[in-house]
């Protein structure tokens, strides 16, 4: 007898929230369904976000969206050629996501670390947005807290992920930073800092870039701690909350989570996140 545990993916929820003067203009279900669609795509630090598929059930609109990654060319010993030959590969990422157009509620499968959960949900927002007329989202299931509260929640902080944007116009009071980003002459940066015992959070490249990122909104933070119990919290600066997502089952070839699944997530704007969340339990099979 064989015990399989049952495969499953991290969902997040959140609320799609449309400006005033779009409820005048359109329906926020005619803004989503005439710009969620396949081809779709923003650039949101440097990364070109694309609608695949979408596809409308009632008023479930399911897709998926994802980025594609710099081209990249690798070398293959080919056989008849007696020689290796480069070929190049698109590589990218996805994840399937569903909004329903009635209550305005978004859930997606976080994929981490390379699909976020803030990288999704603004990238949505800011394909729904035009001109001055901007969505905006707010999590359902997760807490909303400062940056300053949540450090003081966990016990030691093993990860930071910044990505980093020149400021407008000058740095404010950040010189060690001002020094990383000019001196290379980058336009927008992407850091990443990992310490298992613990990042020092005062140090002063440290507190100068989380300020650039938090106060000044010159870019986003994303940071992952432990608590005193084991467990670990993750918070992002730019939507302000520590990411809380619930598991649902997922398809064990692809590892995405399905389409039911996602309906439920989004059937009621005020459904207890239970109903959506599983145990992840053992399975025997012969």
């Amino acid at each position: 007898m064989v015990t399989h545990r049952l495969q499953t993916g991290k969902v997040a929820r959140f609320l799609l929230e449309p400006p005033l003067q779009e409820r005048f203009d359109a329906t926020p279900a005619q803004v989503i369904t005439s710009r969620i669609v396949p081809g779709a795509r923003i650039e949101r630090y440097r990364r070109t976000w694309i609608v695949g598929y979408t596809e409308l059930h009632g008023h479930v609109l399911h897709g998926r969206i994802g980025y594609e990654r710099n081209p990249s060319v690798f070398e293959f010993y080919d056989e008849e050629e007696r020689d290796f030959i480069g070929v190049t590969f698109r590589l990218g990422n996805v994840t399937p996501f569903a909004i329903n157009t009635t209550n305005l509620v978004l859930a997606f499968q976080a994929r981490p670390p390379e699909i976020v959960i803030g990288s999704v949900s603004n990238a949505i927002a800011m394909m729904l947005s035009e001109g001055d007329s901007r969505w905006h989202v707010e999590s359902l299931l997760a807490s909303r807290m400062s940056l300053r509260e949540w450090t003081q929640s966990v016990d030691r902080v093993t990860r930071i992920r910044f990505n980093i944007r020149q400021p407008n116009p000058h740095y404010q009071d950040a010189p060690d930073l001002e020094a990383l980003i000019e001196q290379a002459r980058a336009e927008v940066g992407r850091l990443e800092l990992q310490a298992a015992g613990g990042l020092d959070l005062a140090s002063p490249f440290v507190e100068q870039t989380l300020r650039h990122v938090d106060e000044h909104k010159y870019g986003e933070a994303r940071l992952t701690g432990t608590t005193s119990s084991g467990t670990e919290s993750i918070y992002s600066t730019e939507i302000a909350t520590v990411e809380t997502v619930v598991e649902a089952p997922a398809d064990p070839a692809t590892g995405e989570v399905g389409q039911a699944s996602l309906a439920d997530a989004v059937a009621s704007e005020n459904e207890d996140a239970s109903a959506v969340a599983i145990q992840t339990e053992n399975v025997d099979t012969e």
